[in-house]
């Protein structure tokens, strides 16, 4: 390969690429940012999952790459009374915890039309994760721009909205969905394709499909007299501009193997457990 600074040449990108079909060449390092850890084309580790497509036909659509490690996604949403009409500062409802994720109890996932993975119990995985994963500092942060705010131990099922309310949690998202106003959320969209350092190939179709849940389950009141009204919802993901000599050795290289993507599945599943049960 060229020393970082010297001007890339076609043919070395070729060979360097081709050497790393199946195990010929399962590691690699190099000076240029877009090279990054493991090669395009590695040996696939054990308990990683493999996702092969055939990509060479697409590549003539452009040179951007995606990198599905920062996925984004904005809602802007509103509560309304279940007859459509409009909350009142007098009407008590309020969102549940991590609304911008939880409110999808599944979310799919799409490459070329190809069915990558699917999740039924997204809500929970995001619930479970934004809990656990992230430091307190980032809960009381960037968090809270996806509606995050703690619930209290203990009283979790409690809706009361009073100034005496002893949900703080749901108090302070119950702040910010007020009188019927339109609140906005961003944060992160949790997809295990995203889990992995590698970019995605340009010309690739990505579709990403969210299933909303019941307004029972979304919101928080006394009554099920109200239901959450999405307005506009808007999907970012970074793309990055890569040399085109790369690009051309990706293409080169893909006339004699397919693209191998590794990345760990994380499965999230339920259980009914009998009351008195003390084990699984």
């Amino acid at each position: 390969m060229a020393k970082h600074g010297h001007r890339l040449q076609p043919e070395n990108c070729i060979e360097h690429y081709q050497n790393q079909i199946g195990n010929a060449n399962p590691y690699f390092s190099s000076d240029f940012p877009i090279q990054r850890g493991y090669g395009f084309f590695s040996s696939l580790h054990r308990y990683a999952l493999p996702l092969m497509m055939q990509a060479g036909k697409y590549l003539g659509l452009g040179v951007a790459y995606f990198d599905l490690s920062h996925v984004l996604l904005n809602i802007q949403a509103k509560i309304l009374k279940a007859d459509g009409t409009a909350f009142t500062a007098d009407d008590k409802c309020g969102p549940i915890n991590y609304l911008l994720n939880t409110m999808f109890p599944e979310c799919h996932i799409s490459l070329n039309d190809r069915h990558i993975s699917s999740e039924s119990n997204y809500a929970y995985k995001t619930y479970i994760q934004s809990t656990l994963f992230h430091s307190e500092s980032s809960q009381k942060d960037f968090l809270q721009a996806a509606m995050f705010y703690k619930g209290t131990p203990g009283a979790f099922d409690n809706t009361d909205l009073t100034p005496a309310a002893k949900n703080l949690g749901l108090k302070q998202r119950y702040e910010r969905v007020k009188e019927g106003k339109i609140f906005d959320m961003c944060g992160i969209l949790h997809i295990d394709l995203g889990m992995q350092p590698r970019l995605l190939i340009s010309g690739t179709t990505v579709r990403v499909r969210l299933l909303k849940a019941k307004d029972d389950f979304c919101l928080l009141a006394k009554t099920s007299a109200f239901r959450l009204q999405i307005e506009n919802i808007s999907l970012f993901i970074q793309k990055c501009d890569v040399s085109s000599s790369i690009v051309i050795a990706h293409e080169k290289t893909l006339e004699q193997a397919l693209v191998q993507m590794s990345f760990t599945r994380i499965e999230t599943k339920t259980f009914t457990l009998s009351s008195g049960l003390k084990s699984v």
